[in-house]
Order: structure tokens, then sequence, then C-alpha cells
């Protein structure tokens, strides 16, 4: 009996062992971030945890920084670019992980005067998914919804040599886009007083890549802003444009790395 007794408090012991070393814990730090400099960077936080030893800070999968337990954030700006990132509390069985990976895809445009059947504008919603629209035939309320408009400089004819990128707030919509020639990563600063974005609301195609505003009233960048990066896959003589685009979705974040 005394043998049997003991097998069992022996047991019990063993699985209050057992469960405190492996009980489930919390296993999210929190992770978020601030965006700053009209949104070139971003200020990674989380929340701090009981015996931590260090953080170790990824990005991409890349460990990139050891950083000890008193430190509870950590800026990346337009040098340091990522699309994931991951904070993990070393000594305390924590992490946390954040994905601002654009939202990639493709679609195509004709002049606006190509086709009263054929789409000449898109636009995209917060996920970054995008619907054409045809201005001419579309029975829904399409002013309420464009963004962007593929449009020559004459009207009822097609004029490759002049086609642009045109925001929708050009055809009486109360929806502005500014454009700006672009080869990087993350978009132009949008600063009124010294920008690449170009101040009609509209860009010549002229070359491969475009960052496109999404929102720029008066040139005044906002959280409320979005950036499209813009990359021109096919031209087509007869008046059609490709697109491939990386949607931000995180708002007024102005990385768009494919």
């Amino acid at each position: 009996m005394k043998t049997l007794k003991s097998a069992a408090l022996a047991m019990l012991g063993l699985a209050w062992l057992v469960g405190m070393d492996c009980g489930a814990r919390p296993q999210d730090l929190n992770l978020r971030y601030m965006v700053r400099d009209m949104g070139g960077s971003i200020d990674l936080m989380w929340d701090g945890a009981e015996d931590v030893v260090d953080y170790l800070l990824y990005k991409d999968d890349s460990l990139i920084d050891t950083l000890p337990p008193e430190s509870l954030h950590y800026v990346f700006d337009s040098t340091m670019i990522g699309k994931t990132f991951k904070v993990i509390a070393e000594g305390a069985r924590l992490e946390g992980t954040l994905d601002l990976t654009p939202y990639v895809d493709s679609f195509t445009l004709y002049e606006k005067d190509f086709s009263d059947t054929t789409p000449c504008a898109v636009a995209f919603d917060g996920n970054g998914n995008y619907r054409l629209y045809r201005m001419g035939t579309d029975t829904i309320n399409w002013w309420n919804y464009i963004q962007i408009v593929l449009a020559d400089t004459f009207s009822d004819s097609v004029d490759l040599t002049s086609i642009r990128l045109v925001s929708a707030s050009l055809f009486g919509m109360s929806y502005p886009v500014a454009f700006a020639v672009n080869t990087q990563d993350y978009a132009p600063t949008p600063n009124p007083d010294d920008s690449l974005f170009a101040y009609d609301y509209s860009a010549f195609i002229a070359a491969g890549e475009y960052a496109a505003w999404l929102w720029a009233p008066d040139y005044n960048w906002s959280r409320g802003s979005n950036f499209v990066r813009l990359t021109i896959t096919n031209v087509d003589p007869a008046g059609s444009v490709s697109f491939r685009y990386a949607y931000q979705t995180g708002p007024g974040l102005r990385w768009f790395p494919y």
C-alpha cells in the first residue's frame, strides 16, 4: 500500500513539474508600428516581458540586431525596408510578428477613347485588390470609385505619344492621385515644397515604373494616404498599357518592395 501511495505521489509531483515547465504561455509580444517621416520610416514597438535575456530582431527572416531587455522599439528607415518583421524575447518564450508585405497583382488599361467596352480606369480597395471600370458604359456610379485613368491629351482619339496616368480628380471626381517616376522600393518623399511627384496630378508614360500616391489632396501627406508601385510590363501601340503593381496596405507607408 505504501508503495502504491508513494508512486501516486511521485506521479502527481512529476505532472506538476511538467505543467510548470511546459504549460501554455502567451506567444505574442504585441508587435506594432507607427509611421514616421511622412511614410518613409516605421517605429517598430513591442510589449516588455519578464525574464527577458535579450530581444532578437528579424527582418525578412534574417537576424539584424540583438537588443537589451530595456529596448522596446526599433526604427527602420527607407534604407532598411522589409516585408516581414519578428521579435523574439529570449528567456521568456515570447515573440511577435508583423507583416507589411505589399499586395501584388497585375492589370491592363485601355486609353479612355479606345472603346466603350474596354476598361480605362482602376480603383484599389484597402486590401490592394483592384477593380477596372469603363467610364463610358458602366452602369454603376463609377465616379465614386475610380482613382486612376489612362488617357491621352486629345478628345475622342487615341494618341500613344501623349498617353498618361491621370488622377480621377481631373475628370471632376474628388479623389486626387499624384504620380512620380520611381525605380526604388519606396515612393519619393511627398513633401509639397520639394517632391518628385508631379504637380498636375498626371504623368506621361515615358518611363518603366511609377509611384502612385493615392489620396493626395493639395499634395499633403496623411496616414489616410496609400502608395502603389506601378511597373509597366507591356505597351500595345493600339492603345493599351499593362501593369504589375505592389500596393502597400499600411496607411501612409511608402514602402512597396516586390
